[in-house]
């Protein structure tokens, strides 16, 4: 725990708890991380806030999303227009807490970082580097929770499509690689299903697209409910006024989705895995504070004068403002794995 005075406060800043996206190339992790990135834009969540170079990056990102409803509000179709994540990069969120002392206010901060990798990194041929294969370990390794991003209409194309873009077979193999070090982090892994809009009008439909996740990803969900590993299935619209066409291929072979509009930008259930994501990062946040306080940290609480008890108090209270967050959005947005 880190202490400095900020404009006249005692200030903590606890040790930040890390996220991993994890998906292979064009499976719409960067979208997602957009999309998640507008719902702290809109402040429903008022205890979390995103630092200036994360604000600077996804506002661009977040801009670019939108201007694939320009284009097919001009051409009838368009395609995803985000490009591909080049190096890895690092989205830095803090959640903060005041809390009343013996003799004056102190202010907790709760750093979480939010890595997106490229894409390219979890592929595994022969050709690729010993030292990306490293880094994509460690990453993976770290996280509190990992956000495996799944592209909901390569997942409903057909297996060829969805090995091009998903590669589920790969993301086993990764889960596989870092088994150990998930059971040791007390990890979740959510299965976020991006770009749903064609697939979850109706409940027949919602339970299709879950199907699929449950058959194309048996797998890896066998494998982390093995080791204890807490999965947890969601679903979001990153701008809900397209949906999913057909895949077109381009002249150098390359298939790409096409997307027709439908109506406004109204995206569905963006904040949810962002707020798993924050859920559970503050619970592992309060165990780790406990850990620390031990027996002599118990008897400083009752004389007021540890600053881990207030820390515990403040995650505490983050907790219930997301468990609120959850409870509101959960309805029909979460499946079982």
């Amino acid at each position: 725990m880190k202490y400095e005075n900020v404009d006249g406060v005692d200030t903590y800043t606890l040790d930040p708890i890390h996220v991993t996206f994890v998906g292979c190339r064009g499976c719409g992790k960067t979208s997602l991380m957009a999309s998640m990135f507008n719902e702290i834009q809109k402040k429903r969540i008022s205890c979390v806030t995103a630092d200036p170079t994360t604000m600077s990056i996804m506002s661009d990102s977040y801009a670019d999303m939108l201007r694939m409803l320009e284009e097919a509000e001009e051409n009838g179709t368009a395609e995803p227009t985000l490009s591909a994540t080049e190096k890895e990069t690092e989205f830095n969120f803090t959640g903060t807490s005041i809390q009343e002392a013996s003799f004056k206010p102190k202010r907790f901060r709760y750093p979480f970082v939010f890595t997106d990798l490229p894409g390219g990194w979890y592929a595994e041929e022969k050709a690729a580097e010993e030292g990306t294969k490293k880094e994509v370990a460690k990453y993976i390794g770290r996280a509190s929770v990992c956000l495996l991003t799944i592209d909901a209409p390569a997942l409903m194309s057909g297996d060829y499509t969805n090995q091009l873009y998903n590669r589920p077979d790969i993301i086993l193999n990764w889960f596989n690689k870092c088994l150990g070090s998930l059971k040791d982090s007390n990890v979740r892994v959510v299965f976020v299903l991006s770009r749903c809009e064609s697939f979850v009008q109706d409940q027949a439909s919602r339970e299709a697209l879950f199907a699929k996740v449950r058959k194309s990803y048996a797998p890896s969900i066998d494998l982390l409910r093995s080791a204890n590993i807490d999965v947890c299935g969601t679903w979001v619209e990153t701008l809900g006024g397209v949906q999913f066409l057909h895949y077109r291929r381009k002249a150098d072979g390359k298939k790409v989705p096409v997307f027709i509009k439908t109506g406004d930008y109204t995206p569905r259930n963006c904040e949810l895995p962002l707020l798993l994501t924050l859920q559970k990062n503050a619970e592992n946040m309060k165990l780790a504070l406990e850990e620390k306080r031990g027996p002599w940290r118990v008897l400083l609480d009752s004389l007021g004068v540890s600053h881990y008890d207030l820390a515990i108090k403040g995650v505490e209270e983050i907790l219930r403002e997301l468990e609120a967050g959850l409870a509101m959005a959960k309805d029909e947005a979460t499946f079982e794995l």
